[in-house]
């Protein structure tokens, strides 16, 4: 109901706004919005010029599976020049706004039906309450970015929508550097040994596992809402670690990393405890440090190479 409140108000803002002034691109100054951290990455490295042109809507760092839009938000997706969002669950919010009337131009990246992966409910993992209502929906895994080998083709989509809605602005040669060096990426994750790994947590790396030919085991889906392993789920995440004798078990970010540290007390060889950084939360102040798609993909490399098991 809240968020019906605060569409209506946004659209009917949005109105006022496009009648008021010019777009940003009629006065000379590219408008893009980019929601989560990967793709405001993957455009600023293709556009090239002022980042100053790129938004980066979820700067604030909050979980983008807990976000809460504002007005000015629904305004901003829906009055600038060019839009790219994922289009998952999280992402739901824009579906709907959009659906209320927008002048920009749009990139849903999960509109590649054929790139996207369906939600898996692994062996062992916490089963999610809030997902019965949708027992008879296909739930599609949100979390494309984190799939190497389709960076390069979700670039692709992403430079041609650049090109069309900024013809002045060539981008070519950006695009084609920034999607060598990801081809580089994907060859280096190719070269990372089969085998399974564990982790005690949330598990929004199903793309990378079924890019690299890993097995895993988790204690919830990448989306889940769940915050509380039951005793099934430690008991079997511990039997299968000490069956496995795998030398990590990994994190996300933001995890407290309190289930991984009870899974591993009850391991026999004390396994480290590593994270793997998801992407779903950086910030502003980050993202202008140096945070980079690529650097954080290779430290993710790094990380999985030691908790790897080939048992």
């Amino acid at each position: 109901m809240k968020l019906k409140k605060i569409l209506s108000l946004a659209a009917a803002l949005a109105l006022c706004s496009c009648s008021a002034q010019p777009k940003a691109a009629d006065s000379g100054s590219p408008d893009i919005v980019c929601t989560s951290f990967a793709l405001y990455d993957w455009t600023r490295n293709i556009w090239g010029g002022d980042d100053g042109q790129i938004t980066y809507l979820l700067s604030s760092g909050t979980d983008m599976h807990s976000y809460q839009p504002t007005a000015d938000d629904i305004i901003r997706v829906t009055t600038c020049d060019l839009l790219v969002y994922a289009g998952g669950e999280s992402d739901k919010w824009i579906d709907d706004a959009l659906a209320n009337g927008h002048t920009c131009e749009v990139v849903r990246l999960m509109d590649r039906t054929d790139l996207v992966l369906e939600e898996e409910e692994k062996e062992g993992m916490e089963h999610d309450h809030d997902h019965d209502d949708h027992d008879d929906e296909e739930e599609f895994d949100e979390h494309i970015w984190l799939s190497p080998d389709r960076a390069v083709t979700y670039c692709d989509t992403i430079a041609s929508a650049l090109a069309k809605t900024f013809p002045d602005h060539d981008i070519s040669a950006n695009a084609d550097a920034y999607k060598t060096r990801l081809g580089e990426l994907a060859d280096r994750y190719d070269s990372l040994s089969e085998g399974t790994i564990i982790v005690a947590d949330r598990f929004p790396f199903l793309y990378l596992t079924r890019d690299c030919g890993l097995d895993y085991y988790a204690a919830f889906s990448g989306c889940s809402a769940e915050s509380e392993a039951s005793f099934e789920t430690v008991t079997f995440l511990t039997d299968k670690a000490n069956e496995l004798g795998v030398p990590a078990l990994f994190i996300i970010d933001g995890s407290d990393g309190k289930l991984a540290q009870t899974v591993a007390n009850g391991c026999a060889n004390s396994p480290e405890i590593l994270t793997l950084d998801s992407m779903q939360s950086v910030t502003k102040a980050a993202a202008e440090g140096g945070a980079d798609y690529i650097n954080i993909m290779d430290e993710n490399l790094t990380q999985l190479q030691k908790g790897i098991t080939n048992a």
